[in-house]
């Protein structure tokens, strides 16, 4: 019987016009959204080429060792248009100068604070705002619909049990929903591969099936919401006024209150350092450890106070969503925290070398020489991003996948007490 009942209900909505009306709007925006991210990604991209360029010719063309520095900087990935994440708001690369200067973040907009909301017209976005409001837009009316047109108390008195009736209309709805989704990805994949100039390798197709799991495992939560408040009220209209009520607090304003909140609450103290202006070499090793030492007690305190946002934003089912799929394209804050240690590991091993350059020529670390010889580089270290395992995405993303399971049960209970109790008569 339940197949019977999910046959039914997703044969009457690919038959209506909001089915067609949904469809077209997530396809135009989800072919948009791939064209925008597609064009971005392509600048990103051609600015790491210039800047790998530039940093290498930079270092052959040095005349003294002060002068050679490296650059920590990540090839924009593909799996960015999922989810921009972090993106370039902090900066695009750590510039490090070894024992001459502390690391600096460049090319970006460094002074944004960890807060700072998602407003890109990524791949995540689409289906945190437009798949949830359309999930509830095909389920609001499922059971209060059947009640006024007379048909719910008939499918009851073939002693169809209400758990299995209620099953199986959230199972129609969930496929009404998913069809249109993933005819609207795949669109957006054929638009993505083969203009991306890279590789979509094995353990890239496995983070972009685990992106699409938890769309519909967050757009699954907004149909038992829909059922829910279906099985509370007795017309739809009050159901779908409930509904956006609810959508538009959870979805629109909870997140950003969230935020606000912790900012009031626990604000991040800057500390005071003294140290020389941006484009001044800190050379004093005093100097340098005292500012090094409050440039990481700022980020620590910056991701404590980013991980305060995380715990009560977690309340609203679209925060789970969009934590968990920054994690799995690696654009998190916790992913690029990652980045900088990387960064203070190369930075050491810069400063060996030139230490070890110095000792050899001492002539030639500070002062420009006018000679055709050029600098000994043999021995540069090379930067190299972090790698990040699978295992290690799994983790972050687990405890909101875990968040997105138990809000879906939850709902999914409280809707089959609330029919149990329908009244279904007219």
């Amino acid at each position: 019987m339940i197949r019977t009942i999910f046959e039914k209900e997703l044969r009457l909505t690919l038959a209506t016009s909001r089915f067609v009306a949904c469809s077209l709007l997530l396809v135009t925006l989800m072919t948009a959204s791939a064209l925008v991210m597609l064009a971005d990604w392509q600048r990103r991209l051609d600015l790491f080429r210039a800047s790998s360029q530039e940093a290498e010719r930079a270092a052959h063309a040095a005349t003294a060792y002060v002068e050679v520095a490296l650059r920590l900087e990540r090839r924009p990935q593909l799996l960015s248009l999922i989810h921009q994440g972090v993106g370039d708001r902090f900066g695009r690369f750590v510039a490090l100068a070894g024992k001459y200067d502390l690391p600096r973040l460049q090319g970006g907009m460094s002074e944004s604070t960890l807060l700072e909301s998602w407003i890109p017209l990524d791949f995540s976005h689409l289906v945190g705002i437009v798949l949830s409001l359309i999930a509830l837009i095909f389920s609001y009316d499922l059971v209060n619909g059947d009640r006024a047109s007379g048909t719910l108390q008939l499918t009851l008195a073939s002693s169809l049990s209400r758990s299995r009736l209620l099953l199986g209309k959230y199972l129609g709805a969930m496929v009404s929903v998913t069809v249109p989704f993933m005819a609207a990805t795949v669109l957006w994949l054929l638009i993505v591969l083969p203009q991306s100039d890279a590789e979509a390798g094995a353990g890239t197709w496995v983070r972009i099936g685990l992106a699409l799991l938890l769309a519909v495992m967050y757009a699954s939560i907004f149909i038992w919401l829909g059922l829910l408040l279906s099985a509370l009220t007795d017309r739809p209209a009050t159901s779908l006024i409930l509904g956006l009520l609810v959508w538009t607090l959870v979805v629109l304003i909870y997140p950003i209150l969230a935020v606000q909140v912790i900012e009031i609450t626990k604000p991040v103290q800057r500390l005071a350092v003294e140290r020389p202006g941006q484009d001044t070499l800190i050379r004093d090793p005093a100097l340098r450890a005292h500012v090094e030492a409050a440039q990481w007690e700022v980020f620590r305190r910056a991701l404590g106070q980013f991980h305060r946002a995380q715990v009560l934003m977690r309340l609203s089912p679209l925060s789970q969503y969009d934590f968990a799929s920054a994690a799995v394209a690696g654009t998190d804050v916790d992913h690029f925290m990652t980045l900088l240690d990387a960064a203070r590991r190369e930075d050491q091993a810069l400063r060996t070398w030139q230490e070890g350059k110095a000792r050899l020529y001492p002539d030639r670390e500070l002062s420009r020489m006018n000679v055709p010889l050029p600098l000994d580089l043999s021995g540069l270290p090379q930067t190299r991003k972090p790698l990040e395992r699978l295992a290690e995405v799994a983790g972050r993303v687990l405890p909101d996948a875990a968040l997105l399971i138990i809000f879906n049960l939850f709902l999914m209970i409280c809707s089959l007490y609330a029919f149990q109790r329908y009244d279904v008569r007219l």
